[in-house]
């Protein structure tokens, strides 16, 4: 029963669908979320293998080729505090002012995040900005299926397999919920929590504090310039660049990334979600203002007419300048291809935790004669470069 590990996404569908609550999820010796059947409770009902959206593929019938926008929020201190353009607050704001509820993602006091939900603005404040690692669904999908069986708006916020997830839950009761609202984001794959934790230990170590909030990208350099914000018990605030940073540089490396997403059903188009959002890399080599590329441009994918009407109602809230699907894939490879394998994955994950930080940076991230020249030149010099080569 349940798929095989390997292509396990960890979205919890089995979890919320299960009539005895005898499957749960934990952690697995890498760090990757999984699920587990308690034997002795199991009945055999097989629901969990019938809407497991990997052994039952989910398809929503969305636009082949999305709409494309690049876009912000025009509230500045939302834009401010959101990882990109900070469009779902946007769409936050909108299911309130609807009577709705939110489900999004915030950490909790070990800094490990979930989905939860906000019934208010006020509350939407820790579910802003992304978070570099798998969120536990827990039993959020029975509380969007609740909500709309109570006839109200529901937006719910995920990583694409934790969409289809929901849809996959959502269909059990072959049910249409026009009151559902799904935004996905722009997904790399899901590090290790373990990795994470280790790395986490290491800078408190090193500041003397345990770290109490992580901002996992921090405007403080700008918003092409991927960086951590980290704030410590002691007060101390620190902001980490993802060049410096042995997570990040891991993570974007796909040396810690789950295994899973090196195949995964739904890194391509068409989307399953009404809405995809991201950061719009390709900003960089176009005309905006540096002003508004320091703030933060997210990319907007509509991907159904029900998302046509959503985005025609944020007019006011949002700046939006449509693009090219070619411009909107162009720097964001992952709306329509999956992330490679790195063939150092297993060495990396057998080796960190006995290792390190210097150690494993200078083992698998020596510097090179392209890095140097890349802090040189700087993201933007290099981004317009690599433009310039296409076009030739």
């Amino acid at each position: 029963m349940l798929c095989n590990d390997d292509s396990c996404t960890g979205c919890g569908t089995c979890v919320n669908i299960c009539p005895k609550d005898c499957i749960y999820v934990q952690y697995d010796k890498n760090g990757f979320l999984m699920p587990y059947i308690n034997d002795k409770e199991c009945i055999r009902c097989g629901r969990c293998d019938d809407i497991c959206p990997i052994l039952n593929t989910v398809e929503r019938g969305n636009y082949a080729e999305p709409v494309c926008y690049a876009g912000w929020n025009k509230d500045e201190k939302v834009r401010q505090y959101s990882t990109s353009g900070g469009i779902f607050s946007a769409l936050a704001e909108y299911v309130f002012s609807l009577g709705g509820i939110v489900c999004g993602v915030v950490l909790d006091h070990d800094l490990r995040p979930y989905h939860t939900v906000a019934t208010c603005m006020n509350e939407i404040n820790k579910m802003r900005g992304s978070k570099y690692l798998q969120s536990d669904t827990k039993l959020i999908f029975r509380r969007v299926k609740e909500a709309l069986l109570l006839n109200k708006y529901v937006l719910f916020s995920g990583c694409p397999c934790q969409v289809v997830g929901l849809y996959a839950f959502l269909r059990d009761r072959n049910k249409e919920y026009d009151r559902l609202i799904t935004c996905e984001v722009i997904c790399h794959g899901v590090p290790s929590t373990k990795v994470f934790s280790w790395y986490k230990t290491y800078l408190e170590e090193k500041a003397g504090s345990p770290i109490i909030n992580v901002n996992f990208r921090s405007k403080k350099y700008g918003w092409q310039t991927v960086a951590i914000g980290l704030h410590y018990l002691n007060s101390k605030k620190e902001t980490i660049k993802a060049s410096n940073s042995l997570f990040f540089r891991a993570f974007y490396s796909s040396l810690i990334v789950r295994e899973s997403c090196t195949e995964c059903l739904y890194a391509s188009l068409p989307r399953n979600a009404d809405i995809t959002i991201g950061d719009y890399w390709h900003a960089v080599v176009q005309n905006y203002s540096n002003k508004n590329r320091k703030k933060g441009i997210s990319l907007i994918l509509v991907n159904n007419s029900k998302a046509v009407n959503i985005i025609s109602a944020l007019q006011d809230k949002i700046f939006f300048e449509p693009i090219t699907l070619q411009d909107a894939t162009a720097d964001n490879t992952n709306i329509n291809s999956l992330e490679a394998i790195n063939p150092k994955r297993n060495d990396f994950l057998r080796e960190f935790s006995s290792s390190n930080i210097n150690y494993m940076m200078n083992k698998y991230f020596p510097i090179t004669f392209k890095d140097r020249i890349s802090i040189i030149l700087g993201r933007k010099m290099i981004y317009r470069v690599k433009y310039f080569l296409k076009l030739k």
